[in-house]
């Protein structure tokens, strides 16, 4: 494992052992190494995908999101929308959903009007 690590992981060669690896620990069910082995592999998609659904935890996603991206990238929007908000409808949390909305997903002119929409 430490052979491994050691290796130079912007490489393309080294990225996809990493992905395969990845993928071959999902399949084992051991999801934060396959997290860690996605984001080695420059798969953060994929990495904050486990995070969010297979691991159930939200604000490791966020993390992992901010760290790579920074604050309001594409990922992020991703994760409120496809994870975060259905979530939170979900378990009937309907201010989580509006913070969302409003802080993450609208423009400021509209946020108004989403509050009131929820």
């Amino acid at each position: 494992m430490y052979v491994f690590l050691t290796q130079d992981f912007k490489e393309e060669k080294n990225q996809v052992v990493a992905l395969k690896t990845a993928y071959v620990l999902m399949g084992k069910h051991r999801h934060e190494l396959a997290a860690a082995f996605f984001l080695l592999g420059g798969d953060l998609s994929s990495a904050v995908s486990v995070c969010a659904k297979n691991l159930g935890d939200l604000q490791l996603a966020f993390v992992i999101c901010r760290l790579v991206e920074g604050i309001n990238g594409e990922t992020e929007r991703k994760l409120i929308q496809d994870y975060a908000l259905p979530n939170a409808h979900n378990t009937g949390d309907y201010w989580l959903a509006c913070l969302f909305k409003v802080e993450f997903l609208s423009p400021l002119k509209h946020a108004r009007q989403e509050l009131f929409e929820c």
